[in-house]
Order: C-alpha cells, then sequence, then structure tokens
C-alpha cells in the first residue's frame, strides 16, 4: 500500500508519516532513488511498481566469503598434516570443524559439501566390499 501511494506524486510525506518520519528534511529527500523511500523502506520500493511484480528476491548471503573459500581450496589442495590437524585424510566433518577453528563460522557437513561441489570437487567414497570376500583368492595370490 505504502509503495504504490509513494509512486503518486506528492504523497511523500503520506509516506514518511507512515515510517514514523515527519519532519521537513526527510520529505525533502523521500523519493531519491539512491537512498530509497524514507531510508528505511525496501530498495525495491524506490524502482517503482514493475519491481515490486517481478523483482528478484535477493536471497540468503553465502555460508563463505570469496576469502574464506580461497583458504578452503588451499587447505584441501594441500592435503591435512597428520599431526596437526590429526587426520590422514580430509572428511566433511573435519573440513567444517576447521572452518570453525580458523573463521568461527559454524556450517553442517551437508553445507560444507555444498561450498565444495560449487568449487568444483566430487565426494570420492570408497567402494564398499562385504566382510567375508577373499582378496587374495580374487587377485591370485598365495
Amino acid at each position: 500500500m505504502a509503495a504504490a501511494a509513494a509512486m503518486r506524486p506528492g504523497s511523500a510525506v503520506w509516506v514518511c508519516r507512515l515510517c514514523g518520519k515527519e519532519d521537513q528534511e526527510t520529505v525533502q529527500w523521500t523519493v531519491s532513488p539512491t537512498n530509497g523511500l524514507c531510508g528505511s523502506m525496501p530498495a525495491d520500493w524506490a524502482r517503482g511498481p514493475d519491481a515490486l511484480i517481478d523483482g528478484k528476491a535477493p536471497g540468503q548471503r553465502p555460508k563463505l566469503d570469496d576469502a574464506q573459500r580461497q583458504a578452503l581450496v588451499a587447505i584441501i589442495e594441500s592435503g591435512p598434516i597428520p599431526s596437526i590437524h590429526g587426520v590422514v585424510r580430509w572428511r566433511l566433518i573435519d573440513l567444517a570443524r576447521w572452518l570453525h577453528a580458523e573463521f568461527a563460522v559454524s556450517l553442517d557437513e551437508t553445507t560444507v559439501g555444498r561450498e565444495l561441489k560449487k568449487l568444483g570437487y566430487v565426494k570420492l567414497t570408497a567402494r564398499p566390499r562385504h566382510h567375508a570376500q577373499d582378496t587374495d583368492r580374487r587377485t591370485g595370490g598365495v
């Protein structure tokens, strides 16, 4: 309702009153494209009614920024050091713990997996073997 009222000429005062800002200087910059409406309304409202109908929502902020992603790639490429990291190969839970220790970012294993997939990594899993399978007989060993 406020967005539709703001698009009409002469309605800046009414929109500011709706926001709870009634002073004269607020009214002067109310419909400025750089400030938005009343400074506290969504920026989509300043772009007009078309933005309200088919404008794309901004979505959620990324969990990791670019510097954190680069550090994650560097730690994966260098591999874990068993004496320092306590593991011989990276698991998702180990990487989540490392991210929490380095950047104080709490991520779930699935979120770390999703981030790695975006970076072009694939999850490798060992092929399951039956517990009674005889490996010597299959390879021709003695």
